[in-house]
């Protein structure tokens, strides 16, 4: 697998500490962007370009929702993973875009495996 950039949104905590180390040890990871706002991640995605975009779970519902439908205008080569505590949210990340889904808590390894996953193009869910 090439290697990919990837843009973390999430906001600033030990969440997204958390998903930095995880994320910046998988092998593929060139670099990794973490921001706090989707609505900013909007602003900076043309530039930059990236093969993953990783929503967190703690970012507004509404925001993301609404970078979700923006997305694929602005860098349709990118692919969008999101993380969502509920079924319906992860429905509602779909229907605005989102390539693949992780529900509910989840391992490491089930989240790497994700994040693989999301950068070759497939879709998944948990």
């Amino acid at each position: 697998m090439e290697q990919a950039n990837i843009l973390l949104v999430a906001r600033s905590g030990p969440l997204r500490d958390a998903l930095t180390r995880i994320i910046s040890d998988i092998s593929c990871v060139d670099h990794l962007y973490p921001i706090s706002s989707p609505l900013l991640a909007l602003k900076i995605l043309a530039t930059m370009k990236p093969r993953l975009v990783l929503f967190c779970i703690n970012t507004p519902e509404e925001e993301t929702v609404e970078a979700l439908e923006q997305i694929k205008q602005i860098a349709p080569e990118s692919h969008c993973l999101v993380m969502v505590e509920s079924t319906p949210q992860g429905e509602r990340a779909r229907c605005a875009g989102a390539d693949a889904v992780i529900v509910g808590n989840v391992s490491t390894r089930q989240l790497i495996e994700s994040i693989q996953s999301a950068l070759t193009g497939a879709s998944s869910a948990q």
